[in-house]
């Protein structure tokens, strides 16, 4: 072969390196962009939504953003403790967020952690639970009966001539209601004409226990307003004693 001819491919080889060198940096200078298509005049093409339950809004693009939804935020979605009772607020107790009753004129007592117990009435300390107005045995130290030494008694309306079959309370202005413990017995709905022929008659000592039957005394048969003994774990209120008087 002759000279030049080799001179004239070795030149060629060199310029081809040449020319693949030059493209490749040309490349990485200079990206080749690309553009998904999407709906027009959507500025964020590659978003289309976001899967979200009803609590929220929109769907997270530009023209819908994600928000929350209108009437989203209920009662179970806040931080307190237990869920309300008819006519309760939203409140600070010291330390959390709780569930009170409303402030009301007059005397009320208070628990520890500030939170509203009831309102002192002659009919008891008045507090609306679970959409009923009940009376509240109190003391300074807690509910009544819940410390050694405090003896109550109970009386319950039976429309049997021996005591048998449900118990019954009265209800007047408000209910009738026995606080013992950590243990309310309360007439419950529904309100009804009752027809009294025994009554019965229990006498708690500390430790006690008045679901088991007490003393029967029969009655000349009296109609009464009454409903049907319920009994209500006093602990589900969340009342921290010692309790004290507020104005």
């Amino acid at each position: 072969m002759k000279p030049h001819m080799k001179h004239g491919k070795l030149v060629a080889s060199v310029l081809f390196i040449l020319i693949g060198f030059c493209a490749g940096v040309g490349m990485n200078l200079f990206p080749i962009s690309a553009t998904v298509h999407g709906a027009p005049g959507d500025p964020n093409p590659a978003l289309k939504s976001v899967a979200h339950d009803a609590t929220l809004a929109g769907d997270g693009t530009v023209s819908a953003p994600l928000g929350v939804a209108n009437g989203a935020i209920s009662a179970p979605k806040l931080s307190a403790a237990a869920p309300p009772s008819l006519g309760q607020i939203l409140g600070f107790n010291g330390a959390n967020l709780a569930w009170q009753d409303a402030a009301v004129g007059g005397v009320r007592v208070v628990d520890s952690m500030g939170q509203v117990v009831g309102l002192v009435t002659p009919f008891g300390v008045l507090r609306r639970v679970n959409g009923l107005t009940l009376p509240l045995s109190v003391t300074p130290r807690g509910f009544f009966g819940s410390q050694q030494g405090e003896a109550g008694g109970m009386q319950f309306i039976h429309t049997s001539d021996d005591c048998s079959g449900p118990r019954y309370l009265d209800i007047g202005f408000v209910r009738g209601a026995y606080t013992f413990g950590s243990r309310l017995y309360y007439a419950a709905d529904p309100t009804q004409q009752i027809i009294q022929r025994s009554l019965e008659a229990l006498d708690v000592l500390p430790g006690g226990d008045p679901s088991q039957p007490g003393f029967c005394h029969p009655r000349a048969p009296t109609a009464r307003i009454g409903g049907p003994v319920s009994v209500l774990d006093l602990s589900t209120l969340r009342l921290e004693p010692p309790f004290h008087l507020e104005f």
